[in-house]
């Protein structure tokens, strides 16, 4: 049913025997350039694994000094909020003093 027609004899073959076929054809030499395709593709992919693992070594490094330039920011942030609430503090107090300083002089 999934055979070929083979010249030689009037019966199917089964799929395999294309294989059969190619593997004879390949030992009178005829596959030497077959194989030095699949050599140069295999070199190229090896070549390309490792293009892709250096990139991917990059990205891990831009990632990690991103990650750290975002925790410093955020140190950054909340101690320049905490220096903010402080000057705001001191000058309310400087307001005050000063309000009751006019006060003194009107009084006087």
């Amino acid at each position: 049913m999934w055979g070929i027609r083979t010249a030689s004899c009037a019966r199917w073959s089964p799929p395999w025997a294309r294989s059969r076929g190619a593997i004879t054809h390949w030992k009178r030499g005829q596959g030497a350039g077959l194989i030095d395709l699949v050599s140069a593709a295999s070199r190229e992919q090896s070549q390309g694994i490792e293009q892709v693992k250096k990139a991917v070594v990059q990205m891990e490094s831009v990632t990690q000094n991103t990650a750290a330039t975002a925790e410093e920011s955020a140190a950054a942030s909340e101690e320049l909020y905490a220096q903010a609430e402080t000057s705001l503090h001191f000058v309310a107090e400087l307001q005050e003093l000063i309000a009751d300083a006019r006060e003194s002089s009107k009084a006087e």
